[in-house]
């Protein structure tokens, strides 16, 4: 289970996306970890709600959105992670936008070039290069 947040500077957006398994949603303890990561960023329903459906396995990611913040939880997605990281993506890049009022392709072309790098940062994770880890001793946070 791994967890990064990162703050958009230009348009004062705040993304947190977290990976978890199969094995980390059966296990109580992982899931009371996620659960208290998540209550920094969420309200108690939308929580409860991403857990269930990440534990259900019925869906691949979940995005919740509230303000300027967008978190994104990714299960079990081995097999498709480029094609759900870029519908996810997509998700993030058009709520940035509504919410800050953009309506302009160039801004939103670098916005999107901007969270690619974003999320293959997430996606390059180890515990060696970062201890992004909710089960380790954790709070990764970029702020450019």
């Amino acid at each position: 289970m791994k967890a990064f947040a990162h703050f958009v500077p230009i348009y004062s957006y705040d993304i947190v996306l977290v990976q978890v398994s199969k094995e980390d949603m059966e296990n109580e303890e992982k899931v009371n970890k996620l659960r208290t990561y998540l209550e920094q960023y969420l309200p108690q329903s939308y929580i409860e709600d991403t857990i269930q459906t990440a534990k259900s396995g019925s869906e691949e990611a979940i995005t919740r959105s509230c303000g300027s913040l967008s978190v994104c939880v990714f299960y079990n997605i081995k097999d498709r992670k480029c094609e759900i990281y870029g519908h996810e993506k997509r998700h993030i890049e058009d709520k940035i936008l509504k919410v800050c009022g953009i309506d302009d392709i160039e801004s939103a072309g670098y916005l999107a070039g901007y969270l690619s790098n974003v999320f293959d940062d997430f996606d390059n994770l180890t515990k060696e290069t970062k201890n992004a880890f909710i089960d380790g001793s954790f709070n990764y946070k970029t702020k450019n």
